[in-house]
This record gives structure tokens, sequence and C-alpha cells, in this order.
């Protein structure tokens, strides 16, 4: 009998040391899972902080400004002045008039004693930002500038920010960061401020900007016709002019840069490049350059 207590005393005991054990183990186990949640949540922050760092810059300013000044929706003050106050924010609301049946798509008496309306209406429509505009409802418009314009400089900043990774990776991302944000508030930005339509050329700009290496690259036209097409899309007048010198420089830069056996097949693809861009923004070409044909500016 007592041999068999003792037998069964050490069975308890050995099996409460396997539960410590075990036990031990467990808590071992969850400290080093915890430490690798840590320290993956490091790593990303300290390979991605670019991405918080730029928003998060950018609406620190706005805010301050926004608070210091007693501007909506910290007071009754709006950003919209100059040209946003006198035609893009009444031209934008021009939709409420359309929606309700008041006024058409074509033209309109409602605004400028009478104007062509579907050229800049199609150029206001395609920005993915106009609906954040009319979201307030009538007259709202001129409050939600003070939501959209921060917003845009946030896409500017990131655009530029992605663009950076990409194609100038050896670049230390604190300088990415610091470039993407003096590209955001270039002088472009802050003449371009007051037609907010023509900050959308800046989210894009990246894009062309990639199109063209690419194409340096491989010969693909591919991104760069998207490049060309999107910005057409975003402010015909600017981006056509550019074209007069983008084009020249191209050029330029395959006759000095690339090999003379390569002339022909790499200028021939530049122009189909330049050729499909324009052909392909025709449906907003077309009625913008009617609307100029009949316009006062026509001379």
């Amino acid at each position: 009998m007592n041999k068999e207590v003792g037998i069964n005393q050490n069975a308890q005991a050995s099996a409460q040391l396997n539960m410590l054990e075990q036990t031990e183990k467990d808590m071992q186990n969850s400290g080093l899972e915890n430490g690798g949640i840590f320290n993956k949540a490091k790593n990303f922050l300290t390979s991605f902080y670019g991405y918080f760092i730029i928003p998060l810059f950018i609406l620190a300013i706005f805010g301050v400004a926004y608070v210091c000044y007693n501007i909506w929706p910290f007071g009754k003050a709006i950003v919209s002045s100059y040209d946003m106050l006198a035609q893009i924010c009444p031209i934008i609301e021009h939709f409420f008039d359309v929606f309700q049946g008041e006024s058409g798509l074509f033209h309109t008496f409602h605004l400028g004693g009478g104007m062509d309306m579907f050229g800049i209406l199609a150029f206001c429509a395609i920005s993915p930002f106009t609906p954040l505009l009319l979201i307030a409802g009538e007259s709202g418009s001129l409050y939600m500038v003070s939501v959209v314009l921060p917003l845009k400089y946030i896409c500017i900043a990131l655009s530029a920010f992605i663009f950076l990774r990409k194609y100038f990776s050896k670049l230390p991302q604190y300088m990415q960061v610091m470039l993407a944000l003096l590209y955001a508030y270039s002088g472009y930005s802050f003449v371009a401020n007051t037609y907010i339509i023509w900050m959308d050329l800046m989210i894009y700009m990246p894009l062309l900007g990639a199109g063209i290496i690419e194409f340096s690259k491989t010969k693909k036209i591919r991104l760069l016709v998207i490049g060309l097409a999107i910005n057409i899309y975003t402010c015909f007048s600017i981006v056509c002019f550019s074209f007069f010198t983008l084009f020249p420089v191209l050029v330029c830069y395959v006759l000095i840069c690339k090999d003379k056996s390569e002339w022909r097949e790499i200028l021939s693809k530049l122009a189909l490049a330049f050729v499909v861009a324009v052909g392909v923004s025709l449906p907003v070409l077309i009625p913008s350059l009617m609307a100029y044909l009949q316009a006062g500016r026509n001379t």
C-alpha cells in the first residue's frame, strides 16, 4: 500500500511539474508573439512612415491656418476667393440647376449673362473631387473647398512620394517626404488653388513622369499615353500648350541620348503616343473647342 501511495504521489508531482513547465512555455511564447507583433508594427512604420507623415503634416498646416484665421469649419470666413468664388463654385453648383431641370448642360443664362457650359462642366464632372464639393448642397461648395483643398494637397504630395519611392528608391525616405511636400507646395499650387480643378494636374503629373521614364527604358507607350490623356482630361488648355514644349524636349532627348539606329523606332512610337492620347481625349476636346470658337475670347 505504501508503495502504491508513493507511486501516486510521484505521478501527481510529475504531472504538476509538467503543467508548470507548459505554463512557463506558453507565457514565453506569448511574450515572443507580442514582441513579434510589436517588431512587425515597428518595421512597417519605419518602412512606410512617409505615408503617414505627409497627410498629418498637411492637415496640421491647414488646421492651424483655419483656426488662426477663423476659416470654416472653425469660423465664418471661407477659403474660396478670386476665380474660385466668382467662377468655379458657381459653375460647379450649376449641376443643381441641371438636376432640377432649371437649366441645361450645353448653355445657360444663369451664369455670365449666357455662356456655353458643356466644356467646363465636362472637366468639372471628370474630377473625382467634384462630388465632395456638391455634398453640402446648394451654396455649400464655397464651404466644402475648406475640405477639398487640403485633401488635394495630400493627394498631390502622396502621388509625388509614390513616384519617388519607385523611381528614386536610393534616396532616404525623409528626403522623399521633403521633396514630395515641396512639390505639393510649389508655385503652381499657389497660383492654381483658386481654380481648384486645375490642381488635379499635379496629382497626375507624376504618372506622366513615370510614363516618360518607362518609355525611355522599355519603348512601351501605354503608361505614357495614359499619363498624357489623363492630363488632357484634367485641363486641356494647360496641357495642350505644354505639348508644344514637351514633345520637342522628348525629341531632343531621343536625338541626343539614343543611338542613331533607334531614332526611327523611338520617334515613331513617341509621335504615336501623342496622337493616341489626343484621340482618346476627343470626347472632351471637341466640346471645348466648339465652346472656344463661339466665345468672345476666340480672337
